[in-house]
């Protein structure tokens, strides 16, 4: 299997406005802090504006040159090592989630060669809290109560770390033995994977 990240500001008009589409539609949008209809307009501005921000860092995903999700790495402090991590899949083939998720993780400790990796999940979206406990192997939750107003109504969100430590004593081995038959591209460049 292939999995290529591309980085948005890489991509074409057309192919940025795909990624509006998802990220609108009712089931990405949803489960969004923010859960407003962004306009094209605004999208478009916002990636001409990450070409000068390297705070954040935004993937379209492909699995086998078919696109299907985004990667989302935010508040990236480049010399703490820390940032924050999101995901969302457009697709419906089964097991495609894991993938990309594991994959986002390798790619912020193993390449970006950061060190504290933070992720915030509204508590109402327990499909993702469960997908990051069971399949990431995120642990240690704390919730923050009404921490955002969403709708009108105030909305708790579940806080996960994840270190380097931990990835590397515990989660990368782990992660590793599923992802060797992957073929990894970030930008048009191959990384491959290994059991040591």
């Amino acid at each position: 299997m292939q999995i290529e990240f591309n980085n948005i500001i890489s991509l074409n008009k057309e192919e940025q406005l795909q990624i509006l589409e998802w990220r609108n539609s009712d089931k990405v949008r949803s489960n969004m802090i923010n859960q407003e209809i962004i306009s094209p307009e605004a999208h478009l501005s916002y990636c001409e504006k990450l070409k000068q921000n390297k705070s954040t860092l935004l993937f379209r995903v492909s699995v086998n040159q078919i696109p299907c999700g985004m990667v989302n790495f935010a508040n990236l402090n480049y010399k703490n090592r820390t940032g924050e991590y999101g995901l969302y899949v457009v697709d419906e083939r089964p097991g495609i989630g894991p993938y990309l998720g594991r994959l986002a993780i390798y790619y912020f400790f193993e390449i970006l060669n950061f060190y504290e990796l933070h992720i915030i999940i509204l508590s109402l979206n327990k499909t993702s809290i469960l997908f990051s406990e069971k399949l990431l192997l995120f642990k240690d939750p704390y919730i923050n109560k009404q921490e955002f107003n969403i709708n009108g109504k105030a909305v708790d969100a579940v806080h996960y770390t994840m270190k380097k430590d931990y990835w590397e004593q515990y989660v990368k081995q782990k992660y590793e033995k599923n992802l060797l038959s992957i073929d990894f591209i970030v930008n048009n460049k191959h990384y491959s994977f290994s059991t040591n």
